[in-house]
């Protein structure tokens, strides 16, 4: 019984010293709750976030200037830029594994989406951002000064020529088309004689819109700041939404309209048979 007493006295004992050694529950503040989080959301986007690539523009034309952004790269990573396959420059990212450099448009950079590529050093970590190379024929004769040539045009030359063929065709009516097309934005624009301008897919020659005005289209139109302008023989000049055929303003001269309207400094200039010049602003007759 003596025995008994002792070992149940030793185990009493025994208990009492594990339960004083046990740890002690601690609840944590609000603000270490939140500071936890905050950690444990960075570790994941330092650990986990795909490199990103962004740019300044995502259109334009050849020898266009640009900014490329990244992001999430790895830290003090070298990071090649190329325009399509070309290596254009070299990114040295910071500690966050962010940089931001200029690069140019190569001058033979081909029309149509073309890709822009940041690639670590070392771990082949890798992002892309796309850019539509445009080389626009945004009114008659090219510009506002009539020139007749396209400084963007790096396809077409007198050894490619020979290799042009249809691509598609479209019927705009059985009067006739004597107004030359504007070509901006992947849309082809162009008048009609049975009096409707018309908007096409450059790449397929679907129908995208088609305005109708009072009379014959002789006038080629011109393209400029999302906005399509254009004469007509019913005496109106037209301001229309180049996206969607959209009237936005008309202003009636005296006569027909058959010149072909000038984009420059932000006016609209045009001539009617009534003798007289006009100009307008472009976004309000």
């Amino acid at each position: 019984m003596h025995r008994e007493q002792q070992f149940s006295t030793l185990v009493s004992g025994t208990m009492s010293r594990l339960a004083a050694l046990a740890p002690v529950k601690i609840m944590p503040t609000k603000t270490q709750l939140c500071l936890i989080c905050l950690s444990v959301m960075l570790l994941g986007e330092l650990c986990f976030a795909q490199p990103a690539l962004t740019i300044s523009t995502n259109a334009g034309p050849p020898t266009t200037s640009l900014q490329v952004s990244g992001k999430h790269f790895p830290a003090h990573a070298a990071v090649d830029i190329y325009f399509g396959t070309t290596d254009l420059a070299l990114a040295a990212a910071d500690r966050r594994g962010s940089f931001g450099i200029s690069i140019r448009v190569p001058a033979s950079a081909p029309p149509g989406i073309n890709w822009i590529t940041g690639v670590a050093r070392v771990t082949g970590r890798a992002a892309q951002a796309s850019f539509s190379v445009q080389t626009d024929w945004a009114q008659f004769h090219s510009s506002a000064s009539r020139s007749g040539l396209n400084p963007y045009e790096n396809v077409l030359s007198r050894t490619t020529a020979g290799n042009l063929g249809l691509r598609w065709r479209y019927f705009a009516g059985s009067l006739g088309v004597a107004s030359s097309p504007a070509v901006a934005n992947g849309m082809v624009y162009a008048g009609s004689d049975d009096g409707s301008v018309y908007a096409l897919n450059a790449s397929t020659g679907a129908l995208l819109w088609q305005f109708t005005t009072g009379n014959t289209v002789e006038s080629s139109p011109a393209v400029a700041n999302g906005m399509v302008y254009v004469g007509s023989d019913d005496f109106n000049v037209y301001a229309l939404n180049a996206s969607t055929g959209a009237k936005l303003w008309q202003f009636t001269t005296g006569n027909v309209v058959e010149s072909s309207p000038a984009v420059a400094n932000g006016l609209v200039y045009i001539g009617s048979d009534d003798s007289k010049v006009y100009a307008f602003s472009q976004t309000e007759p």
